[in-house]
């Protein structure tokens, strides 16, 4: 007749493939014949480790009201629940923001931080279990992430005293001076022309850098007072926040 055992693996560690075989001898029939040996049997695989998960940098370096996005990449993962509520959104200071989450598949999701508020710096961290494998092993936790800093403070500017209290034609220069800024864009649209009297001139602008720049005004004609204002947004900060006029 036909008889059955059971084989169980116990105590299964580190990776690799397991399978059995058998010696000979482990059954007689009634003439005494023994069984012969059998195997290797189908393996299985012994899989241990969950899978990996990486919280990209931040979208931008800064910024003023957001979003900014991490990508997170899952490596070895059959199934992603990544959710905002496995997410910790990391402060420093008064920044806060919205977190959400998009994306599908077994490999990507984005993090967004959207209507970003205060100021100081915000980052992400991930917890455990929001990704398994084929063997039910799950991701370990992440973070924390490359923090993103979060300044709402526009660039100063100030418009410098002229060159001549008085002059009859000219030239008489501005120097102007920017605080905070990581990029200028001022331009001779972006001056005006501030009079008195009959008297007026011509604009020009130079130089280079984020700290400074000279107006000059030439060609003077007429009698009165002559001085410059400035348009709003002639610079702006690495977070997006554009100086003011003066």
């Amino acid at each position: 007749g036909r008889l059955e055992r059971a084989a169980t693996i116990t105590g299964i560690t580190v990776e690799g493939t397991l399978a059995i075989a058998l010696s000979p001898g482990t059954a007689t029939d009634r003439a005494g014949n023994l069984a012969p040996a059998t195997g290797p049997s189908a393996s299985f695989v012994v899989d241990s480790e969950g899978p990996s998960v990486t919280i990209g940098p931040p979208s931008v370096s800064a910024v003023s009201s957001g979003p900014v996005s991490f990508v997170i990449s899952y490596a070895g993962a059959d199934t992603v629940t990544l959710a905002p509520e496995a997410v910790t959104l990391l402060k420093t200071g008064t920044a806060n923001g919205t977190l959400s989450v998009t994306g599908s598949g077994t490999s990507e999701r984005t993090v967004t931080v959207s209507d970003i508020t205060g100021e100081g710096s915000l980052g992400i961290s991930i917890a455990a279990g929001t990704a398994s494998d084929a063997a039910a092993n799950t991701a370990g936790a992440a973070g924390p992430s490359q923090m993103v800093t979060v300044d709402r403070t526009p660039p100063g500017v100030v418009i410098g005293a002229p060159s001549a209290a008085v002059t009859r034609t000219g030239p008489v220069s501005f120097p102007v001076t920017y605080y905070g800024a990581s990029a200028i864009t001022l331009s001779v649209a972006d001056v005006g022309i501030v009079k008195t009297g009959t008297a007026t001139g011509t604009v020009s602008v130079s130089g280079t850098g984020d700290t400074e720049r000279t107006i000059t005004l030439s060609q003077i004609t007429g009698e009165g007072t002559l001085a410059v204002s400035l348009a709003r947004g002639t610079a702006a900060d690495a977070a997006g926040n554009q100086s003011p006029g003066a």
